[in-house]
């Protein structure tokens, strides 16, 4: 989630002939969409808009990639640093977990599924505000939504608090 590609690619056509465009945005390492918006205008506000949706939704990338002249600096493609003004950073938060035999972790007391082809496994769990994703080896193996307000805590990957034996 360091570097993000976005763009507006091609024309969508709604049943009565109206066309419209499509925001897109990946991660550029994991090939994870992290923007699908559908809008009737690519205006500037349009894209910031979808743009600042997915920073609240995952994570402030370091850099973004992309060919939308208009929006970033009209006339030539850039490589963009994102530092918006007034912009609060999304509560996301990356732990790290093992994976149970059985295939599940344990975050913020809620448990998720990593697949049981990964036991013993070190997962990264990006913590979003609505979403878990969980990362091994640098691919997502899973993605869940999040249906607890629990903090999250950072203890061992070993799944053992400190202090404990």
């Amino acid at each position: 989630m360091q570097l993000w590609q976005l763009d507006v690619t091609g024309s969508v056509f709604l049943a009565d002939g109206t066309e419209c465009k499509l925001i897109s945005g990946i991660d550029d390492h994991s090939r994870f969409c992290v923007i699908a918006t559908v809008v009737r205008r690519a205006t500037a506000r349009a894209v910031c808009r979808a743009f600042v949706a997915a920073m609240r939704l995952y994570v402030i990338p370091d850099e973004v990639l992309t060919d939308i002249q208009t929006v970033w600096c009209p006339g030539k493609p850039c490589v963009v640093r994102p530092a918006v003004r007034g912009f609060a950073a999304p509560a996301a938060i990356t732990v790290q977990r093992r994976v149970s035999s059985g295939g599940g972790i344990l975050v913020a007391r809620q448990k998720i599924q990593a697949g049981k082809t990964h036991p013993a496994k070190i997962v990264t769990v990006v913590c979003g505000k609505n979403s878990f994703r969980l990362v091994i080896d640098g691919d997502t193996v899973a993605e869940a939504p999040r249906i607890t307000s629990r903090e999250i805590g950072r203890y061992k990957a070993c799944g053992t608090r400190p202090g404990r034996r």
